[in-house]
């Protein structure tokens, strides 16, 4: 059995595991109202390690994906302290909602990284490609720009 889903809202953390983005299963990922600073989905592929499956029979086997979280869908990561320069650009192809609303993600004036995260989200095949002014991304989701 894999790890579909996973609610770490409301705890007030300050990061995540590098991991947790190489969790291959994973649909649905709920990090809200915590105090995270950044989102850094490319982290545990930027040394070039190729991780791989342990083959002894006593060890726990913990199977990785490939590339940041393949099967996520929905990303719910409003109420943090985000900004948009902190947000790594490899994001996950799978997303169809994506919640960034109440995040500082223009805080420190930086509208190249707005316009660069913007552009990143454009390029997502399973959203329907909407940015308003409501903040709405993807199907049903929030940007809060």
């Amino acid at each position: 059995m894999s790890l579909t889903n996973l609610d770490l809202s409301h705890n007030e953390l300050t990061s995540i595991p590098e991991n947790l983005f190489s969790l291959p299963e994973l649909i649905n990922l709920n990090v809200s109202h915590n105090k995270l600073v950044s989102l850094p989905f490319n982290a545990p592929f930027m040394d070039g390690t190729i991780r791989r499956v342990s083959t002894n029979f006593f060890s726990v086997t913990v199977e990785r994906a490939s590339s940041p979280l393949p099967r996520l869908q929905t990303l719910e990561a409003s109420n943090n302290l985000i900004n948009a320069g902190s947000i790594h650009l490899r994001i996950p192809a799978s997303i169809a909602k994506l919640d960034l609303s109440s995040n500082p993600l223009d805080g420190d004036g930086d509208n190249v990284s707005c316009q660069k995260l913007v552009a990143a989200l454009g390029s997502l095949t399973k959203s329907n490609g909407r940015v308003s002014q409501g903040g709405l991304w993807g199907n049903e989701a929030n940007f809060g720009l």
